[in-house]
């Protein structure tokens, strides 16, 4: 029988690639003024991460509350105090990243310079800032994953 916390977890790490991806296109649009299709393609992203983030919080919810159960009496699950520990850990560390991302939709969006005022080399600048914040973001993402299996070997 599969342990459910594993299942859960595999789903949350999954959502939460998801919503870190759909997070990096909404920090792009954020950052430019948008034409009337953006505007509407930002919004959509934007209810989009808040229910990503709420349905997220809702299964690490769930998984702290097994937790909870599972310290009581750890032996009937046959888990260890380290086990429980890595699972709190991970529980912990996600809850705090949706925080993070949370408080990244919150904030104010930057000032814009108006479309008339760009040159074509700031066009040509930003394609290439938002192709090295996506390949840095995909980076960082394969690290967390490495860092997530690493803990998970312990």
């Amino acid at each position: 029988m599969s342990d459910p916390f594993v299942i859960v977890q595999d789903d949350v790490i999954s959502s939460f690639e998801q919503a870190k991806t759909l997070l990096a296109s909404w920090q792009r649009l954020n950052t430019k003024r948008r034409s009337p299709q953006e505007e509407n393609e930002f919004q959509f992203m934007t209810d989009e991460l808040h229910s990503s983030l709420k349905s997220i919080d809702t299964d690490l919810d769930d998984l702290q509350e097994t937790i909870a159960v599972a310290s009581d009496f750890p032996e009937d699950y046959g888990l260890s105090p380290a086990k429980l520990a890595e699972r709190q850990k991970f529980v912990t560390t996600k809850q705090r990243a949706i925080e993070d991302m949370r408080r990244t939709l919150n904030q104010p969006p930057p000032q814009i310079t108006p479309m008339r005022a760009q040159g074509g080399g700031r066009a040509q600048s930003e394609h290439l800032a938002l192709e090295v914040s996506n390949h840095q973001g995909q980076q960082q993402m394969l690290m967390e994953q490495q860092d997530e299996q690493f803990d998970s070997m312990l």
